[in-house]
């Protein structure tokens, strides 16, 4: 009985038996219902597989090139919205570049946070100066996702590139007197942490 054990143990270790086939074929079942489901011109079809892959981030990881098309191309919202979420999760570099492009499209203007939030899971260092006009040009909310950016860059800086925009940036704090202060100042914090490398 030990050495039935023993070998059903190394055929489970190494992906066979029935337990690894049965998920086997229930991933292939998603796989095939969510690629329909994406591949659908139904805006509602679309986010019904995207949730779906938000709870299951590894399938999700195997759909990477049809999310970046979809993300591209779509003008919908709450799918840009649901996919950005997911491409942070993912982390595959891929998606940096469509990111940025998305980020800098005057037709996602009122909706960047979402999008920039999803650049914080790379670093996005060669992109410093995108984030800083973002921070002087936006909002709160922009101000502060981009904060959360600027932690992760993780690149070597000019540090008089970053001693001036810290300077632009402390000349539009002097401009402001409501809670997006707090945001410029978190901004200004972070960016001198990085003179220091």
């Amino acid at each position: 009985m030990i050495v039935y054990m023993m070998r059903y143990l190394k055929l489970l270790k190494n992906g066979q038996g029935w337990v690894s086939q049965m998920d086997n074929n229930k991933q292939n079942k998603y796989d095939s219902s969510i690629i329909t489901r994406l591949e659908s011109q139904n805006d509602d079809e679309i986010i019904e597989a995207l949730e779906y892959l938000k709870s299951d981030i590894d399938i999700a990881k195997y759909q990477i090139d049809r999310l970046l098309t979809i993300f591209k191309f779509t003008k919908n919202f709450k799918i840009k919205h649901i996919l950005a979420i997911l491409l942070h999760d993912i982390g595959d570099i891929k998606a940096l570049p469509i990111l940025i492009s998305e980020i800098t499209n005057p037709f996602n203007k009122t909706h960047r946070g979402t999008l920039i939030y999803a650049c914080e899971a790379f670093n996005c260092s060669e992109y410093l100066d995108l984030f800083i006009t973002l921070v002087q040009d936006e909002n709160y909310e922009v101000a502060m996702t981009c904060s959360l950016v600027f932690e992760a860059m993780t690149g070597t800086f000019n540090k008089k590139l970053l001693k001036e925009n810290i300077k632009k940036l402390k000349e539009k704090l002097n401009n402001l007197n409501n809670s997006y202060e707090d945001c410029i100042k978190d901004a200004i914090m972070i960016l001198k942490t990085k003179i220091q490398f």
